[in-house]
């Protein structure tokens, strides 16, 4: 049972996810360099912070967070820009649109953007590898180091509640990350890339050899709350991607 102020918060939550989404819709192409995304964390004033996970470091930006945050709202992005063609990597796959920071400017919760590990300008940083931002982007190595990082920050927030809020790529780690964080208490994804295996083999791209599939992980339990938004014109992630893990997860409960 949710309490009056919980139930607000989701409310709000989500009437400002919806109007992100619509605004994603009609999004035109991307910039060629992540000069948008940094523009963007100078133009909301986000203060800029470095953290060190068990192997990788990462950056996250914040705005004005204190100790004593009853529920922390985590933003985690897109897979950016992993491939320049399907014969090279990019150097930098830092995201070229900053839609999560903006969608996170908007957010009056305590709120924070965790970057991954190898981006925003980690990519030439020992141990970092072209595979952590290709095959391996949701490998265990980028999981649970991106997990260590919000342990963290919990830690350093005192943080009692957790809602994980994933785009694309951000999606999947949203899932991969909830069962193991206990302070989890909603997941939100948006266009979420919730099944690896049935994208990868719809464009005909490489499988994502070492990542971890969410639609193939144990479902997330009871008590997270799951808000997934897709559009139905979605060509990239159709919403036939998401019902499959969403089916998954409601035939467990319900057998």
């Amino acid at each position: 049972m949710l309490s009056n102020e919980q139930s607000r918060d989701t409310r709000a939550l989500l009437t400002l996810l919806c109007i992100t989404f619509m605004q994603l819709l009609v999004t035109a192409c991307t910039p060629p360099s992540p000069e948008a995304f940094y523009r963007a964390t100078k133009q909301f004033k986000l203060e800029k912070h470095q953290i060190k996970g068990h192997t990788f470091p990462m950056i996250y930006y914040t705005r004005g967070l204190q100790p004593g945050i009853d529920n922390l709202h985590v933003y985690l992005g897109g897979d950016g820009l992993p491939w320049l063609d399907i014969m090279t990597f990019a150097e930098d796959p830092t995201p070229r649109n900053p839609l999560v920071l903006e969608l996170m400017n908007q957010d009056d919760s305590p709120a924070l953007f965790l970057g991954r590990p190898c981006y925003q300008g980690f990519y030439d940083t020992p141990p970092c590898d072209y595979y952590y931002w290709t095959a391996g982007r949701y490998s265990p190595e980028v999981v649970n180091n991106m997990r260590d990082a919000i342990l963290q920050l919990v830690k350093k927030y005192n943080v009692k509640n957790l809602t994980l809020i994933g785009f694309s790529g951000g999606g999947a780690l949203a899932t991969l990350l909830a069962n193991d964080l206990h302070q989890t208490t909603t997941v939100v994804t948006i266009a979420g890339l919730l099944d690896t295996t049935a994208w990868t083999e719809l464009h005909n791209y490489s499988p994502l050899n070492g990542s971890l599939n969410p639609v193939e992980q144990a479902p997330l339990k009871k008590h997270i709350r799951q808000i997934h938004l897709t559009g139905n014109r979605d060509e990239n992630i159709p919403a036939s991607i998401i019902r499959d893990f969403l089916d998954k997860q409601y035939k467990v409960e319900n057998p």
